[in-house]
This record gives structure tokens, C-alpha cells and sequence, in this order.
């Protein structure tokens, strides 16, 4: 016989049980817009298992991921902001729904003649605003980029994305090549261009701003940042977080070297990574890893941090960087 509600405290626990379990339905077999509408009809979650509250992150999650992919920001924020009503203590919960917050417009006119200047172009936008993509788009058609989205291999990684080629011995035509050297030299101003070129690289040609929790830079040999007096990578990286809107960690730093990782063993190589956070595992834990580089030659940088990664029980890892090592061709 049919359990009979007798008041409206009943009713609306029912109702809770109800669209709770509807929702964790849906959640289980990956219809996360569904599962947020039902959650959203729940006003907390504090009766749920660990599993459950888990399943309810998830979707809030990666809906809010999508959304954010769409550009829909205020839609995004409100669904990490739900996630972290069910985990309010998630650090990186807490850094993406501020950058959600403060998220500032950087395709602007100012932005556009600064990127321009940036690489020898001049301060006129050029009409370049009417572009969804303007500084890839500027990238492509003064060639910036002669090469786009190029593809390298790891055993470790889901895919290291590079957007140009980077020839050591390459001239001012080469302007991509040209401006990283300027960089890696010590000009710290051209982190930004970058970061922007990179984040119209990464909305418009993949899918990472749709599946990445962190953004995590590579570290650089102490030997260089004494030389340089920064890291190349964590510049970019901290412009490219405020630009997405993904959180961004340093986690790890290197023992100082006199060569490359490429030119020692693997598990020596290994032993020099140092961890900067006490407890890496709560913060990367099943979370899907961007990692950011450079530049990228063999990839061996990137394959090891992915490695140590991946054994503090890391999801996905992707790796990112301005480009790819090439040889220089001749006359260039």
C-alpha cells in the first residue's frame, strides 16, 4: 500500500527524495544539463553519501565547463558556485569561481593595437575587433603563425597542443621563432601578447577550455631564472588563467642542473622534480591537468611532470605551448 503523505513537511521531503534521485540519474549516465536542472530544484545537498555529493559535483562541473566554453560566463559562475556549496573547501572550486567573478573583456581595442605592437605591426586594430578570434587571427594572416596547431607525441599525455614552429636559428621573418627568442632572452612584457594568442588558440581550435580543471606551468632550472630573472611559462601561465578563467598552480619546481632533461636518464631526470604544495593529491586528483610550456622539444619536460602527475591520481593531462622545436630551414 502507497505510503500516504500526511503534511506538507512530508510533501516536500518527497519531492526532494524525488528530484535527488532524478537527478543523480541523469548525472550517472552523463546528462549533466538534465541533472543540473533537477539539482537546481534542490536548495542543498547536506543528506547526501559522499558518492552522491560527488556525482553532484560532476555535473555542476562539467556544465559549467560547457558553458563556459559557449562563453556564457554568468551561467558558468553559477554553476561552480553550486559545486562549491557541495564542496565548499575545493581550492581550485574557490579560484575558478573568483577569475569567473572578476573576468575582465581583453579583446579589446587597446588590447588588439598592444598585441600589434607587441610583434612589429603597428598600434591601427586594422577592423581586427570584428573578429571572434583577433589575435589568432592577426597571428594568421601576418604570419605569425606559418604552422598552426601542430600535434607532438607522449606516452603520458592526452595531447600536447603547439601552434607554430620555433627555429633557433631563424631571422626577423620568423616572427613567431623571432619573438620567442626575444622572450626566452629576457623580456618578460611579451608574456601577455602570448597569454592572449594562446587563449584564442585554445577557445577557438580546441576543446580544453570544456575539459581542464587546472592550469599547471612548467618549471623552469634555477640556473636560467638566476640568469632571466623569471620563468617563462609561469608568466604566460598566470595571464592565461585570468584570460580563461581557469585555475592556475604552481606545483612543482626543479633542482638546479647543469643539462637538459633530454640529455639524462629517465628516472634521474625524475628525482629532480620537487613538489611546491604539501598535499599535490587533493588538488589534482581526478581534476584534468593543462600543462604549459614554452616551447617543446622532445617533450620530456612535460612527459615527466605528466608522470608525477598521473601518481598523484591526476585525470586527463594535456599539454600546451607556443610552439614546437624545428630546424631552420635554409636562407631563413
Amino acid at each position: 500500500m502507497q505510503k500516504r503523505v500526511h503534511s506538507l513537511k512530508d510533501l516536500k521531503a518527497t519531492f526532494h527524495e524525488s528530484v535527488l534521485s532524478g537527478g543523480l540519474a541523469f548525472s550517472n549516465t552523463g546528462q549533466h544539463a538534465e541533472a543540473v536542472a533537477s539539482f537546481d530544484m534542490v536548495k542543498d545537498f547536506f543528506t547526501l553519501d559522499t558518492e552522491s555529493k560527488s556525482r553532484v559535483k560532476i555535473s555542476y562541473c562539467t556544465y559549467g565547463k560547457h558553458l563556459q566554453h559557449q562563453g556564457k560566463l554568468g551561467e558558468a559562475l553559477r554553476c561552480f558556485s553550486r559545486a562549491r556549496e557541495v564542496y565548499p573547501d575545493d581550492i581550485l572550486l574557490l579560484q575558478r569561481t573568483k577569475l569567473l567573478a572578476s573576468h575582465h573583456e581583453y579583446k579589446t581595442w587597446e588590447n588588439i593595437g598592444e598585441f600589434r605592437r607587441y610583434f612589429g605591426l603597428g598600434f591601427t586594430s586594422g577592423g581586427y575587433d570584428k573578429y571572434k578570434y583577433p589575435f589568432l587571427e592577426i597571428a594568421k594572416q601576418k604570419g605569425i603563425l606559418q604552422q598552426p596547431k601542430l600535434r607532438a607525441k607522449s606516452s603520458l599525455i592526452d595531447a600536447i597542443e603547439t601552434i607554430g614552429i620555433y627555429r633557433i636559428q631563424a631571422q626577423g621573418r620568423h616572427i613567431l621563432s623571432y619573438k620567442i627568442r626575444e622572450y626566452k632572452s629576457g623580456n618578460p612584457s611579451l608574456a601577455l601578447p602570448f597569454a592572449w594568442l594562446l587563449a584564442d588558440f585554445v577557445r577557438s581550435m580546441t576543446e580544453l577550455v570544456k575539459s581542464v580543471d587546472v592550469v599547471v606551468p612548467s618549471p623552469s632550472n634555477p640556473n636560467k631564472y638566476m640568469a632571466r630573472g623569471f620563468i617563462p611559462s609561469l608568466l604566460i601561465g598566470k595571464a592565461l588563467s585570468e584570460c580563461l578563467a581557469i585555475p592556475y598552480r604552481e606545483l612543482f619546481s626543479i633542482t638546479p642542473m647543469d643539462c637538459r632533461f633530454r640529455d639524462m636518464p629517465y628516472a634521474q631526470a625524475k628525482e629532480l622534480i620537487k613538489y611546491k604544495e604539501k598535499r599535490i593529491d587533493k588538488i589534482v586528483s581526478r581534476n584534468q591537468v593543462l600543462l604549459l610550456d614554452d616551447v617543446v622539444t622532445t617533450g620530456r619536460t612535460l612527459t615527466l611532470l605528466a608522470d608525477v602527475l598521473k601518481s598523484a591520481g591526476a585525470g586527463a593531462i594535456y599539454g600546451l605551448a607556443l610552439a614546437k622545436t624545428g630546424a631552420a630551414k635554409e636562407g631563413t
